[in-house]
């Protein structure tokens, strides 16, 4: 049986040695590496500057200088390998010899990652994996999703169906290494009461994923910037609007296992985009919980909130996301407020 890899596990293993970055460095075949304290340098492949990239042992944070990208060493090896982040996960575990079993949590040297690693050291979650012969053929898409804002590529890409059998529209959960591990569908009958409009077609704890961030990690790093809504199919909205750094938590509330994925991004800007039916002191208290504030690093945490009711009618169930860019990006830019810690 293979055990997922618990990416947070394995991103603390190399951060409490790293010595390791040297050891995928190397195997990555970079040149002239050179620790220099809290950092290591080194050239581009074909390079002529050998202090042209640097990799920062605190948070694996990678900067390239010649060639103005940036994000983490995972998006280094994906960027070097051509590959995906789940594909970079197994590459890392492969080259490192780190079985996921085997993932220890040890406190590094102080700095960064100590308070981190504390709030983020909760067992490891696994979820169970299903095969795509578990859901229909993709032998049609949704007309309705495709009315809501959501191209037929982006369908595509998501992997939605649709049940004839059951009259759904099929949505297939991910998780952050791109295992299918659950489904949500969406009764397509007009007549069907809104408490039993959605239902699960294959259960899954929906408190432990954050859907999209195994389809927009890369983008999310390259940005520093993530974009958190309610609902998948706003994820996917916005992915049609060519803006690759949105991720769903399934409902109006942070679980721990959610804020542990999303801090271990280490972006410097998240935006959280509920529906607004809640209140502003709900949205305020949830977003609160992705704060980061260590005598090193801290992020910034805003929330979009429509005040006066001008893009949004007040108490809408609607999603920032469900009426188009024009009204997303006015939302962005008029109704976004920073939250700050109680203290």
């Amino acid at each position: 049986m293979v055990v997922p890899l618990d990416v947070v596990g394995l991103q603390n293993k190399i951060i409490a040695h790293p010595e390791y970055i040297e050891d995928l460095l190397n195997d990555m075949g970079f040149e002239h590496i050179v620790d220099r304290g809290n950092y290591y340098s080194f050239q581009n492949i074909g390079g002529d500057n050998p202090k042209a990239v640097v990799i920062y042992k605190d948070n694996l944070r990678y900067e390239n200088f010649s060639h103005g990208l940036h994000g983490s060493i995972f998006t280094l090896i994906m960027e070097t390998k051509n590959c995906s982040f789940p594909e970079s996960l197994k590459y890392v575990s492969y080259t490192l010899g780190i079985q996921a079993e085997n993932i220890k949590i040890i406190l590094p040297f102080g700095g960064f990652y100590k308070q981190l690693i504390q709030e983020q050291s909760d067992e490891i979650v696994t979820l169970k994996a299903y095969s795509e012969d578990d859901l229909p053929d993709k032998n049609s898409l949704s007309w309705k999703y495709l009315k809501d804002g959501v191209s037929l590529q982006v369908q595509q890409l998501c992997g939605i169906r649709y049940s004839h059998e059951d009259n759904a529209i099929l949505t297939p959960i991910y998780d952050i290494e791109h295992r299918l591990v659950g489904c949500k569908a969406r009764n397509n009958d007009p007549d069907v009461d809104l408490a039993h409009r959605w239902y699960m077609y294959i259960p899954y704890k929906k408190t432990n994923v954050v859907y999209g961030m195994d389809l927009n990690y890369k983008f999310i790093l390259q940005h520093e910037t993530g974009i958190l809504f309610e609902a998948e199919k706003s994820v996917m909205q916005c992915l049609s609007f060519d803006l690759r750094i949105g991720m769903a938590i399934g409902g109006h509330s942070f679980s721990k296992q959610q804020v542990r994925l999303i801090k271990m991004m280490n972006i410097k800007t998240i935006i959280v985009a509920f529906d607004q039916d809640l209140n502003e002191e709900e949205i305020i208290y949830e977003s609160r919980k992705l704060l980061i504030n260590t005598q090193n690093y801290s992020n910034r945490v805003f929330y979009i909130y429509d005040r006066e009711g001008i893009y949004m009618p007040k108490g809408s169930k609607l999603s920032p996301s469900d009426q188009g860019k024009d009204i997303f990006l006015k939302l962005l830019k008029n109704c976004k407020y920073e939250v700050f810690s109680n203290g």
